[in-house]
């Protein structure tokens, strides 16, 4: 038996079950229906709207308990099609604040993707809280199963990881490196891993992490056949070119019988051992650090 058939006050107790959108379709149904349904739909789409401009307001003033009153009943519609201020979605816009308690009771709930970009750009929440260096709102959206710790942008294909090594957030790629399912050699739409990324800026910190976790490739070549010890060379980051060469030569004792270019042959590619030749402070650094 069709819906739209029964009883009237039938009819009127199942729609206090329903959600607002069931209801919607139903009051479509047909005459009969909409003659009965739509002052419960009107009422409750205005309850609706009353307590997503209370979300709103919760959001962009950091009240956490004001939004989990409104996370209570549910507010409609959906999250997802829900934009405002910058046309930033509820939880990208409590990040970007720096609402932590907010972005909890949010991820919570449920309410909003949390791996979506905001604005139209690729920011997801995760990326937002590493570019504000946030490391406790970091922790938060690590905590909470549905953030994607790998999650890739659409344009370079950066992940988390990427962007904290790039800033030389020790902290914040300690987190990210935490996570059991942290892939730390994903390359980018160039073929950089987090380490080359690391090593080009001197990120000593960072570089030092991501040896550590013994899955970082330190020979990772990107497009341009470049490791992450050209990058660190050609910049002439002492530091980060010691980690990475001692990183390579735990140093055995059979090693040290060898002349020091057959062994930086073996390390280095062409473009770093030229470096090598042609950088007075790289090459006393190395030869320093092998005798």
């Amino acid at each position: 038996m069709a819906l739209s058939s029964l009883p009237s006050e039938l009819l009127l107790q199942l729609s206090t079950h329903l959600k607002l959108q069931e209801l919607g379709a139903l009051t479509r149904a047909s005459s009969r229906c909409y003659e009965l349904l739509n002052p419960e739909l009107y009422s409750r789409g205005i309850a609706a709207g009353l307590v997503m401009q209370m979300l709103f307001l919760a959001v962009e003033r950091g009240l956490a308990n004001t939004a989990k009153l409104c996370l209570c009943r549910r507010p409609c519609p959906p999250p997802e099609a829900i934009q405002f201020g910058f046309e930033d979605r509820p939880l990208q816009r409590a990040t970007d604040l720096g609402h932590v308690e907010v972005v909890r009771q949010l991820l919570k709930w449920g309410f909003g993707n949390p791996n979506a970009g905001s604005g139209g750009t690729f920011q997801t929440p995760l990326k937002l809280a590493i570019f504000s260096g946030h490391i406790n709102m970091v922790r938060v959206l690590l905590e909470h199963h549905s953030v994607d710790c790998n999650f890739e942008d659409d344009y370079n294909r950066y992940t988390p990881l990427h962007v904290a090594a790039m800033r030389g957030d020790g902290d914040i790629v300690k987190s990210l490196l935490q996570r059991i399912d942290i892939k730390p050699d994903e390359p980018d739409f160039y073929r950089r891993t987090p380490l080359s990324y690391a090593a080009e800026r001197g990120n000593t910190d960072v570089v030092r992490l991501l040896l550590e976790c013994n899955k970082a490739d330190r020979y990772s070549k990107d497009k341009q056949r470049m490791a992450p010890l050209d990058y660190a060379m050609i910049e002439g980051n002492t530091g980060a070119v010691k980690l990475l060469l001692s990183a390579e030569w735990h140093i055995a004792s059979s090693s040290r019988g060898n002349s020091l270019f057959r062994r930086l042959e073996a390390t280095m590619t062409a473009h770093s051992f030229y470096i090598y030749k042609k950088t007075g402070p790289i090459r006393a650094a190395i030869a320093k650090f092998f005798h």
